[in-house]
Order: C-alpha cells, then structure tokens, then sequence
C-alpha cells in the first residue's frame, strides 16, 4: 500500500487510543472488512465483518461539517479544475488539490478535536463501551484509504457524495462552455472578429465564477488566480 496522504491529518484518533487497537484495525482494514459504506440520515454508515455469530456490525460515523446544502459551491471549485477531476479518476491526489483544502481550511480534514466529536458522535452495534471501538476504528481506515485512491471521495466527510459531486461538476462546466460560446458569438456578431478570441479569452472560469464561490463554513471565500490557477 502506497503511503496515506490522508492518514496524517487523523493523528489526533489514532494518538487518543490505545495502539494495539489501532493496529487491530489497521489490520482488519486491509483484509477488507469493511464490507460497504454509504452516505445515510446525516451520517456515514458502514458495515465491518466480524468473527462469531453476529457475523458483522453497523458503524455510523459523524460528518466532520455539513456541507449538503453548498453542493453547488463546491461543484463550481471542481469545473475550476477539471485536472482534479481527472487526477480522481486517474487514483491520484494531485499537490494543488490539497494544498487548497489545506489552505482554505475546508472542514473534509480534521481538525484537533476530531476526537472528541468521534467520541461523542460515533455508534456501533458491539458490546464496546468506548464509542472509538475497534469496529469504529476500522470504518475510519476504510474511509481514510478508500479517499487515498479516490480523492474526491473525501467530501464524504461532511456530507457529499461522490456521483452528485461528479454530476453537478459537469453541469457546471457545461454552463461555462456554453457561456464561452456565447461570448464568441456575440463578438462575431458585431462585426469584431479581430477581437473575437480576446473576448472568449476574457471569459475565463474565475470571472464567471465571481460572485458564486460561496464557503460551506462561511469562513474563507476558496481564491483562485486567473487561469483557473489558485492564489
């Protein structure tokens, strides 16, 4: 297994528990026994594979941030940057993808008291009395590892999912193409072709953009340069 971009930033859960328990379910991870993950009533819901005759428990982790109502904001960051897109389906974390979490301080990374809101936000169906039970802890690696190879797959952590991300990216960028378009022909129309391309040109992503980039945390407003470059 390649090394975690994501594992780091989940320090805090792992140093707040026992290390033979985080080593347990690392291991279970690995021999995949997560068996499925979905967004559900707030929540990410898993299944994890047991011995005995219960045979599986049911995981249900807190989101970090509840991002469901700002979709559209982060859609738009996406059709910004179709090589994230690209690099998601491709299995990789490209640099600039999580340097802008990073620097925008998006809630899909933990913060410092991430392990309190686990403690306080996580159940499982075991007979644990530590809510970071081994099961828990599990479902967290799964996550974790499964975001590894799937970047946009970390937006799960507060709320999005995957597909519906994905969709609204593309209806995004089919609104700034057809935009671009237009912009085209309105320059052909009156007569400036010579200035045709300049307009297309001045029509770029981060001016179509200006006004719409709200910040699911209300903190920082996500800035990028011109050129769908980040500042």
């Amino acid at each position: 297994m390649k090394k975690s971009v994501l594992e780091p930033f989940w320090r805090p859960v792992w140093d707040a528990v026992d290390k033979a328990r985080v080593r347990k379910a690392r291991q279970e991870a690995k021999a995949g026994a997560v068996v499925h993950a979905e967004l559900l009533r707030g929540e990410i819901w898993a299944q994890v594979r047991i011995s005995g005759p219960r045979r599986s428990c049911q995981v249900a982790l807190p989101f970090l941030a509840h991002y469901e109502e700002h979709i559209e904001a982060v859609a738009k960051w996406l059709a910004m940057r179709p090589d994230w897109v690209a690099a998601h389906f491709a299995g990789e974390w490209d640099p600039e993808f999580e340097a802008f979490l990073k620097s925008n301080q998006l809630d899909v990374l933990p913060g410092d008291s991430v392990a309190d809101k686990l403690r306080w936000g996580a159940k499982c169906t075991c007979d644990d009395s530590d809510p970071l039970c081994v099961h828990v802890l599990t479902a967290l690696f799964h996550l974790i590892w499964d975001a590894d190879e799937h970047p946009l797959r970390v937006f799960r952590f507060v709320g999005l999912d995957e597909e519906s991300l994905l969709a609204a990216a593309h209806d995004w960028t089919a609104q700034w193409v057809g935009s671009t378009e237009a912009a085209l022909r309105d320059a052909t129309a009156v007569g400036q072709t010579g200035q045709a391309m300049e307009a297309v040109s001045a029509w770029d992503v981060a001016t179509w953009l200006q006004g719409g980039g709200t910040n699911p945390v209300g903190r920082l407003v996500p800035h990028f340069r011109t050129g769908d470059r980040m500042e």
